[in-house]
């Protein structure tokens, strides 16, 4: 874990330059003569020069530093990248080593193949595949990049939203065993802390918010006597806005020529509803919905505001509606907060610089910050005093930035990993917005590419959280954003090139998911089967078929019998009408309706990280606001068994305990507050 301070130095640096840079610009830049225009271009009739000896280096470096190819790829990637650098006739030189490059840092992106880190585990025939859906796409894209005028984007969008909407509300694939069981335990992150507000617990005082006050008290409006359902349907409506709003965008910086439109819109869909997915055992994003809506929705609706919108300094009102949406993103959670801050605060200072002399431009961005800091502040204390009148008590720091502070189940990053995509299309973003800047100067084309460089940047912060190398894999639909706006914006061919392979690859590697989830839910005809009906049943420790599942999942694992559980669950209802928490291996809540909590770790899955200390505070909290009696219903073999036990034992006391096999029942009295 010792690279991630460096790193995230390195990410805030690189970060401050992005937003600074543009708002410290004059109006306009003086455009490239037609001469640079050209050698910017590029001569494609050279066979050697010195910046193919720079791209040979890159492409040495990368490839024996992260081991991504094996001879056997090495000839077969080769090839493709003739084949994507032959054009009228001839191969375009100058295009042949950037694409290997980029073919090579597109073979970082499936992690599940790279057991050993020794190169991807692939077969000849799944990389010439691959290579010639990389080959239809880029060409494509390519061929299509020199049209600007957009029209017809609505009929598209609509073609869109069909296949959008029924994979986000599909429910079939929600059956599946490994589905069903991820499902259960990201969900009850949601459903815990939305069911103590309906409780009556004090928002980040009694409990923190994993996932934000938006969220949480979205679902806690909707919930009625099932949360588990109002899940279902919140999940599957921000995840359909989110990828609307991503197809939007896409089709806002691409080529209106048809063919170009139906392919940007397929990465679109692949992108948004599949590598988001979790590849090696594809499903879908209702089962982890931190992936798509619930967590980056508001700020790509900020995002598509301002792609839509031209001259926005010219009008006091877009101005507004540009604040309001930053502060509706900035409420909504603190990962949130930053992703729409580092698009909208930015973008503002852009639009509102100044011409003249480096102090009169340094000037106007520290006028104009100062507003943005008097807004935030604003809102801060209003947020704060209206939890203060609402509770009695307003929220503490450590409630409000508990996960950020204690991240879930961080991991270091992998130096030799698919890490090197973002980067790569992060830097060639950027190169495209500076080159572009230079030339033409400030257009609306320019500011889209600036706002989807700041959008694709901040989510990066996501990765950084766990690192897991398929948190890259989440993101990509904001990456793909940027990819799109170089390969039509881009006035270096190369960079055009190389951000369509890198995008093109979204589909070409599909093929390598593991979709046998998906083959049984079509097999089944389940595709088009809609609604939660089947879920509250499901996401119980006393529903038999559930038993099953568990123990096949957990199956060798030192843990309790899911049935003592349930056998516990049951007998408790039958004596007593407190509430009851499950505290088994996989964190999960028992689903219950209507909605029922009585400790802070209703939620068990938010709790996994905080420190004991913490864990003590929020329970002594809510044991003083609720004064709720309730049952503990643990796993024997439950880690750190005693310490969890301790921290309970610190705000509740023991007024019974029964035995059930591997699991025990406690019920526990809240202690008289001092």
């Amino acid at each position: 874990m010792q690279d991630k301070p460096y790193v995230m130095l390195a990410y805030v640096l690189i970060g401050f330059v992005l937003a600074a840079l543009p708002a410290l610009q004059g109006s306009r830049s003086a455009g490239l003569s037609q001469r640079e225009v050209a050698l910017r271009r590029g001569n494609d009739r050279g066979l050697w020069s010195l910046a193919s000896a720079v791209w040979l280096l890159l492409i040495l470096l990368l490839t024996l530093y992260t081991r991504v190819v094996t001879p056997s790829t090495a000839l077969g990637i080769a090839a493709i990248s003739l084949l994507l650098a032959y054009r009228g006739g001839r191969i375009a030189f100058n295009t042949l080593l950037p694409g290997f490059f980029a073919l090579c840092v597109a073979m970082l992106l499936p992690w599940w193949r790279r057991p050993d880190e020794a190169g991807i585990n692939i077969s000849l025939s799944e990389l010439l595949a691959s290579g010639l859906c990389v080959l239809i796409v880029v060409q494509t894209l390519m061929y299509a990049r020199s049209d600007t005028l957009h029209r017809g984007m609505a009929v598209f969008l609509m073609g869109y939203a069909v296949p959008a909407a029924v994979f986000s509300f599909s429910a079939g694939i929600l059956q599946a065993d490994s589905s069903l069981l991820t499902l259960w335990h990201h969900w009850g992150a949601y459903i815990g802390p939305a069911e103590l507000m309906l409780a009556g617990a004090k928002l980040f005082h009694d409990i923190p918010l994993q996932y934000g006050f938006g969220p949480t008290s979205l679902l806690a409006a909707s919930c009625r006597n099932d949360c588990w359902s109002a899940m279902y349907v919140i999940t599957g409506i921000t995840t359909l806005l989110w990828t609307l709003a991503i197809a939007a965008m896409a089709l806002l910086v691409s080529s209106p020529r048809a063919i170009a439109r139906v392919i940007v819109l397929a990465l679109c869909l692949t992108a948004c509803f599949f590598w988001t997915a979790y590849p090696p055992a594809t499903a879908s994003p209702l089962v982890t919905p931190s992936v798509a809506g619930l967590r980056f929705l508001p700020a790509t609706l900020l995002a598509l505001y301002l792609c839509l919108t031209s001259n926005i300094e010219r009008s006091r009102g877009r101005l507004v509606v540009g604040h309001l949406l930053w502060a509706v993103g900035a409420l909504w959670s603190p990962e949130s907060a930053f992703y729409v801050t580092l698009v909208w605060w930015p973008y503002y200072l852009f639009v509102r610089r100044a011409s003249g002399s480096f102090g009169v431009r340094l000037g106007a961005a520290i006028r104009n910050a100062l507003v943005l800091a008097i807004i935030a502040v604003a809102l801060a204390t209003l947020f704060y005093s209206a939890l203060r009148l609402i509770y009695g008590e307003g929220p503490t720091l450590y409630g409000y930035l508990a996960y950020a502070i204690n991240p879930p189940g961080p991991l270091p990053i992998d130096p030799h990993g698919n890490v090197w995509y973002f980067v790569v299309a992060i830097a060639i973003a950027a190169a495209t917005l500076a080159l572009s800047w230079k030339a033409v100067g400030d257009t609306m084309s320019f500011r889209r590419g600036l706002v989807l460089l700041l959008l694709a940047y901040g989510s990066f912060t996501y990765f950084l959280g766990r690192s897991h190398e398929n948190n890259i894999l989440n993101i990509l639909p904001l990456l793909l954003l940027a990819l799109l706006y170089v390969v039509q914006a881009a006035k270096q061919v190369n960079l055009a090139h190389m951000a369509a392979i890198l995008g093109a690859s979204l589909l070409a590697w599909t093929p390598l998911f593991g979709w046998n989830d998906w083959q049984s839910n079509l097999g089944k005809g389940r595709l088009f089967d809609f609604g939660p009906s089947a879920l509250l049943p499901a996401v119980t420790f006393s529903n038999p078929q559930t038993q099953d599942k568990l123990r096949a999942r957990l199956a060798g694992a030192t843990v309790g019998d899911p049935a003592d559980a349930g056998r516990a669950i049951q007998t408790i209802k039958a004596e007593s009408g407190d509430a009851i928490t499950v505290l088994d291996s996989a964190m999960n809540m028992n689903g219950v309706s209507p909605p029922s909590a009585w400790s802070a770790i209703h939620g068990p899955a938010n709790f996994g990280f905080i420190p004991s200390e913490r864990r003590r505070e929020f329970l002594a909290a809510l044991a003083k606001t609720l004064r709720r009696s309730g049952w503990l219903v643990m796993d024997k073999r439950y880690p750190e068994r005693e310490q969890w036990l301790a921290d309970y034992d610190s705000a509740y006391r023991r007024d019974k305990a029964l035995d059930f096999g591997s699991y025990i029942a406690i019920h526990y009295v809240p202690k008289t507050a001092p």
